[in-house]
């Protein structure tokens, strides 16, 4: 009898140590990956191009990763204002919030990780060249999910960036 009990508690409670004290625990684990996605977004600059500016050049706190103004200014800083191209295109940042509407809300890691490695959104569409998502190629699949789940920890904010539009001669 003191075989058999052995032979099943014995590996039962090596099973509930290694459980209890040998794995981190799925908040801890949570909290590490959204950790490490803020390192890694603060590390390429905030996404800079995705934060409006104020008059002085400074990050909006409350626009942060909220994309280019839905009624973006004449002049000013391209985070507001839109990118020109020589192409006669102006392009503007998107909104990175998980804003439901406006931002990536909607978005599945998979969509995120798709527009990362092939420069597709999820609606099938292309990103516009001047987003550099050949330069995210090369970051690991853990670094990506990182920073989704960075970006769906940040305040929402209800912004529609302008689409890219043609720029009159």
């Amino acid at each position: 009898m003191k075989g058999r009990w052995g032979g099943i508690l014995l590996p039962c409670l090596a099973l509930g140590m290694v459980l209890l004290f040998g794995l981190p625990a799925y908040g801890q684990s949570d909290a590490a990956l959204v950790e490490r996605g803020r390192y890694i977004v603060t590390a390429l600059n905030g996404c800079g191009c995705h934060t409006q500016l104020d008059r002085q050049g400074r990050p909006i706190k409350e626009k942060f990763l909220a994309g280019a103004p839905e009624q973006p200014p004449r002049l000013g800083p391209p985070q507001n204002t839109g990118w020109a191209q020589p192409s006669g295109w102006r392009i503007f940042a998107s909104n990175l919030t998980p804003d439901q509407e406006t931002g990536l809300g909607k978005w599945t890691e998979q969509d995120f990780m798709r527009l990362m490695r092939s420069g597709v959104r999820p609606d099938g569409k292309r990103v516009d060249p001047f987003m550099a998502w050949p330069d995210y190629q090369g970051m690991t699949d853990a670094d990506l999910k990182a920073i989704y789940a960075y970006l769906r920890t940040i305040a929402p904010i209800k912004n529609k960036a302008p689409a890219s539009m043609r720029v009159k001669k």
